[in-house]
């Protein structure tokens, strides 16, 4: 699953998980997510894979129902993690 998969279930997901993308910071890369105490901070290794930090999903839902809200037109799955994924490395 990569970003823009999540966004379109990202109303079932739980709040309380944290985004991370395995192996590098890109756009298309596939992400995880777990808990907080199953992480290891901004990167760690699990099972021979690098994760990576990336968003709470907590805010990312904040973000997205804000950007919804927002705009004057629906924004698609892509649209909202390009914006999601732009402000987790420019912005968080």
């Amino acid at each position: 699953m990569n970003l823009e998969n999540l966004i379109s279930q990202i109303n079932e997901v739980d709040e309380t998980l944290i985004i991370f993308q395995k192996d590098k910071l890109d756009f298309d890369s596939e992400i995880a997510l777990f808990e907080q105490e199953e992480n290891g901070g901004l990167v760690f290794i699990k099972e021979n894979n690098k994760y990576i930090y990336l968003l709470e999903v907590n805010i990312a839902k904040d973000l997205i129902s804000g950007w919804i809200e927002k705009e004057n037109r629906k924004l698609n799955d892509k649209e909202i993690a390009l914006r999601l994924f732009q402000y987790a490395i420019n912005d968080a």
